[in-house]
């Protein structure tokens, strides 16, 4: 896996994550974070101490976003950019490899 700043896609849903993750909509509301949410302008996704999430890239790539980190997502054009604030993502992960993600109360298989 390579560490990046950013990764672009015409959709970035959360394709799977681990411990505790926060998402927040535009105007900083809280979304329940679920596999297959998808994510729009504005919205960021946060990971505490331990935690990771996952986010494909119009179904195909997926980044991981991992603990302690912070990303924000923004409209770039007529794709949605997924902009690394604070921490680690990395990319380098097919959407195929991802094919099962532990969460802090349940077992998620992720198809690719």
């Amino acid at each position: 896996m390579n560490s990046i700043k950013n990764a672009s896609g015409a959709t970035l849903r959360i394709a799977g994550f681990s411990g505790t993750v926060t998402i927040k909509d535009g105007s900083a509301r809280d979304v329940r974070p679920s596999v297959n949410l998808l994510l729009h302008d504005g919205y960021t996704v946060s990971t505490a101490a331990g935690a990771s999430a996952y986010v494909s890239l119009d179904g195909k790539n997926v980044v991981k976003l991992d603990a302690s980190g912070k990303a924000s997502v923004e409209k770039s054009g007529s794709s949605l950019k997924l902009n690394l604030v604070s921490g680690t993502m990395y990319s380098g992960l097919d959407a195929k490899e991802l094919s099962h993600v532990q969460t802090s109360n349940s077992a998620t298989g992720v198809r690719g």
